[in-house]
């Protein structure tokens, strides 16, 4: 399928930043506005992979300093994340490639933390580590993070306490790595990238987050039942064909 791409000629122009912010989007209603414009205050580059958006979210942020990919239909965040990759990696200078979330649930004041914790230690990833207020999240993502978190804690022995979210930073190596192995996909995209990570023994540093829901958790996209089972698939057929083999 042809993907139709859209660009901001001021930005891609002005290309001077060593860190690129990736914003998957579908249909993130004015929302989306608010979080790149909060992150227009730094010094990054921002590209926002619109997945087939419908409800005209795009057309407020045309005008705003940032690049932009969009498709013809609705494909999957998976599929977002990685083109989003492949076309920042075309540009050199990019180090580093941080991921934020379209609807708001990730805080944009907190990318200058990512940057400075990825500038000092370098990691391969550095993955944010929600609070899970019992007043403030929504069941479902507490039962499917807690699933996610044990399974992946017994069978691979993975130290996270949150290992769904998707307020990511990844080194560029570690980006290239991920072009390279991972498929795209939906939601079990990032899962994939967690087991990658893992896999290699990567560097991974937790950060501390809050996160910003909305009642009912109403901005988001994930399909409860079948994106859970698209997950789960992903790890065990992760952990059957890597970690049971001595590589």
């Amino acid at each position: 399928m042809e993907i139709q791409k859209e660009y901001n000629l001021q930005n891609e122009t002005k290309q001077r930043s060593k860190v690129a912010v990736i914003i998957p989007c579908y249909n993130a209603g004015d929302r989306l506005e608010k979080v790149v414009q909060s992150l227009t205050q730094y010094s990054v580059d921002i590209f926002v992979i619109d997945d087939g958006s419908t409800d005209k979210c795009i057309e407020p942020i045309l005008n705003m300093p940032i690049s932009i990919v969009s498709f013809p239909e609705n494909r999957g965040k998976g599929f977002a994340i990685i083109e989003g990759l492949k076309h920042v990696l075309n540009f050199t200078q990019y180090e580093s490639v941080c991921f934020m979330d379209a609807d708001g649930q990730h805080d944009p004041q907190l990318l200058p933390l990512f940057i400075e914790t990825w500038g000092n230690s370098r990691a391969d990833m550095i993955i944010g580590q929600r609070n899970f207020q019992p007043e403030k999240t929504p069941l479902p993502s507490k039962i499917g993070n807690s699933i996610t978190q044990y399974l992946l804690r017994i069978l691979i022995k993975c130290p996270l306490k949150d290992t769904q979210c998707g307020f990511r930073l990844y080194s560029r190596s570690f980006a290239e790595n991920i072009l390279k192995i991972v498929p795209p996909g939906r939601y079990e995209t990032e899962t994939w990238i967690l087991l990658l990570a893992l896999k290699k023994r990567a560097k991974i540093i937790p950060l501390p987050i809050s996160s910003i829901y909305e009642e009912k958790n109403r901005s988001s996209h994930f399909r409860k039942i079948h994106d859970s089972v698209r997950i789960l698939k992903t790890i065990f057929y992760f952990y059957l064909k890597y970690f049971m083999e001595k590589l």
